[in-house]
């Protein structure tokens, strides 16, 4: 029976109706996935494409950290609602809440939608939207966003925006669409494609010619097998993702958690930062820091109360009468009370040194004026000062984004020393340069989102700080977002990297982490360019002299297992940090390992021809020695390129050197002892040590002179 409804309901009208419009309609924002009304079958032809596979395998990633975010997001929103209908209360889905309904928000609850309030008092918590710990009192004519908790009290609110339209919903499309590609991501694509095109026409003309000589089809498979398997950088992507790796293991242990292995890398090239002054320049403590009293003396105390949003007291006056006296901040005071001109002048010198100033006033009853004034300040944190110097000597250029006022922001920045002119919000346009301003105060999030990609189109690498859901679009869309200590599970799904403790000491460490991982990265990209250069043309001219190819398969594999063991070791090496942010140049990255990869050329093909034409050596001992040349050569390589300076500069890691001390010993023995290919004299296997020791030192001498000439130290 069951089986029969589900195939009648199946071929319903109404069933084929609605699997239509499931079709066509515009996909759920939390997908992103798709294009908005796309055809299946359109759709499903792109994954027969090469390019489109490619692409979607790059955007794989992104597409889960972004789902990741929203799905944090969704989890905060309310699933019900106590909705009034036709006079009636009742229990509804908050997805069917619409603009005009009037809703009941009580203790615990989660707001459902955006609301205004319209009878009652409550305490909001708008910490997971906004990342501000304290609770907000909120009475009639205030606003509240979806996703809001109810800390206390009962209020009735009528909905002004639902679903999309509410603060949440525009941060989640926000979310949904923000991306920037990372700069490994590129530098990867581009040195594979550099390395195909080079070596791929090479491969090609060396194929080309094994024919030309009419070289047994027999050889030339195997030659052609040899030429592309020199050409392919195997273990390059492997090799940026151990670097990075370790490169998070190392940031572990400063406090700072990547949610993804890139936000290392970005960390290296990030040129500009953005941050709030809550806890990173702050201590996010509000203290009293003067009290300016005009008159009272106090007799009677009753405590802050949320509903009234005020604080009571009982006080003698000159007179000797008692007076009532409240406490707020100072424009909710001030425009219940009459204020003096002197407290005025007194509030704004206040103000503008950057305190929160709250007002004091007195009066019976409802008549009251402005008696006295407190002002608040959040202390700079102790390391803020010297963080930001020692960033500005890295060449990463701090700006505070905050939503204080101009005023406020300026006297916080005076204090770390950061200076610079102070931008309002409408400064934020299409031209802006971060050497523009100091600080820009008065920002929204939006805001935050907006200047995050004005200084990506000016070509900077951004890191943007942040800890509030609304943070979440400038944290994703920045190359580095940064969820503070604070932050909501929101904001640090939507980041990169999480700080587990206040203050920018976590950011400092994270930049030099990130450039140690590049400067090793760029060590095994150099030599992998040099290597794929040779190797290709090393084989045509073994095959010029020879009329054979100079290798076998079986070496070839031998020769790249090796080599790799011994670069792929270069992730754990010692190097300095870069003084200035990284780039990737890898046209001058090219050029320097092309002409590095035609001296070391001309080394071994110098070598092939003493053997050869001096030594006598047959074709499987000439390819016996071609490997072990080979070896040392790519040992002399490594040791000259890992150093922006000369070979001896530092000292190389542990690691390293018994990853190279293995190679050193697994090679000649195999070839002393003639395992797996011909056996080659003593005696010529300490030559060519030898003579790689003293090619280490001259390629050293080249690689100076190439690295100055390309501003590559």
């Amino acid at each position: 029976m069951r089986a029969e409804y589900n195939r009648g309901h199946r071929n319903s009208g109404l069933a084929r109706a609605r699997r239509r419009a499931r079709r066509t309609r515009p996909l759920p924002a939390r997908s992103g996935n798709r294009p908005a009304t796309v055809s299946p079958r359109i759709y499903r032809g792109v994954r027969h494409r090469p390019a489109a596979r490619f692409q979607c395998g790059l955007g794989f990633f992104q597409e889960g950290r972004a789902k990741a975010t929203l799905a944090a997001l969704k989890s905060r929103l309310a699933l019900n609602a106590s909705v009034l209908r036709d006079g009636t209360w009742s229990i509804i889905s908050a997805a069917g809440l619409v603009p005009g309904d009037i809703i009941k928000l009580t203790l615990g609850s989660v707001v459902p939608a955006d609301a205004r309030i319209e009878e009652g008092a409550v305490q909001l918590d708008h910490s997971m939207l906004t990342g501000e710990s304290m609770p907000i009192e909120a009475e009639a004519g205030c606003e509240t966003f979806a996703g809001a908790l109810i800390r206390r009290g009962e209020a009735m609110a009528e909905v002004i925006a639902t679903g999309p339209n509410t603060k949440f919903g525009r941060t989640a499309e926000l979310v949904r669409t923000a991306h920037v590609t990372s700069t490994q991501q590129k530098a990867v694509l581009r040195v594979v494609l550099y390395l195909a095109g080079i070596n791929g026409t090479l491969a090609a003309l060396l194929v080309a010619y094994a024919w030309y000589i009419q070289l047994p089809l027999a050889e030339i498979i195997p030659l052609a097998l040899i030429a592309i398997l020199a050409s392919i950088p195997v273990a390059l992507p492997a090799t940026f993702t151990l670097a990075t790796a370790i490169g998070a293991q190392a940031l572990a242990k400063r406090g700072v958690l990547p949610t993804r292995l890139s936000a290392v890398d970005e960390a290296a090239s990030m040129n500009v930062l953005c941050v709030d002054e809550t806890v990173t320049l702050t201590k996010s403590e509000l203290t009293v820091a003067a009290v300016v009293p005009l008159m009272p003396r106090r007799e009677l105390f009753v405590p802050f109360d949320p509903k009234v949003k005020m604080a009571e007291a009982t006080v003698i006056d000159q007179k000797g009468a008692k007076v009532r006296v409240v406490k707020g901040a100072f424009a909710h005071v001030q425009a219940m009370a009459q204020a003096s001109s002197d407290a005025s002048a007194k509030a704004t010198v206040l103000e503008a040194e950057g305190f929160r100033v709250l007002g004091v006033a007195l009066g019976i009853g409802r008549e009251l004026r402005l008696i006295g004034l407190l002002a608040l300040s959040d202390p700079p944190r102790p390391e803020a000062e010297g963080c930001l110097s020692k960033l500005n000597s890295m060449g990463v250029r701090v700006v505070m984004v905050t939503g204080d006022a101009p005023a406020t922001a300026g006297a916080v920045a005076r204090a770390i020393g950061l200076e610079g002119a102070i931008a309002p919000v409408s400064a934020i346009a299409e031209t802006i340069h971060p050497e523009d301003f100091a600080v820009f105060a008065g920002v929204l999030p939006e805001d935050k989102f907006a200047l995050v990609k004005v200084f990506q189109r000016a070509g900077y690498t951004v890191g943007m700080c942040g800890d509030g859901a609304n943070d979440a679009p400038a944290l994703r869309q920045a190359q580095l977002g940064i969820a503070v200590s604070t932050a909501t599970d929101v904001a640090k799904s939507a980041a990169g990297l999480v700080l587990t403790e206040p203050g920018l000491n976590g950011i400092v460490g994270a930049v030099t982490e990130g450039r140690i991982a590049f400067q090793r990265i760029l060590t095994y990209t150099l030599r992998s360019i040099l290597h794929k250069v040779r190797q290709v043309s090393y084989l045509a001219f073994g095959l010029l002299i020879t009329d054979h190819a100079i290798l076998t398969p079986m070496l070839v594999v031998i020769s790249m297992i090796t080599g790799d063991f011994l670069a792929m070791s270069s992730t754990t090496d010692n190097v300095r940090p870069s003084e200035k942010p990284n780039t990737w140049k890898i046209g001058r990255l090219t050029i320097a390992g092309v002409l590095l990869g035609i001296f070391d050329l001309a080394f071994c093909a110098g070598v092939l021809l003493v053997g050869k034409e001096y030594l006598e050596l047959d074709l499987e001992t000439l390819r016996t020695m071609t490997l072990v040349n080979l070896l040392v050569s790519g040992q002399a390589i490594y040791y000259s390129v890992r150093e922006r300076r000369r070979i001896w500069s530092s000292r190389p890691s542990n690691i390293v050197l018994v990853c190279s001390l293995a190679d050193l010993l697994i090679v000649p023995t195999l070839a002393f002892s003639g395992v797996l290919m011909a056996p080659l004299s003593l005696s010529v296997i300490l030559a060519l040590f030898a003579a790689a020791f003293v090619f280490a030192f001259a390629l050293d001498e080249v690689k100076a002179r190439v690295f100055h000439a390309l501003d590559m130290r």
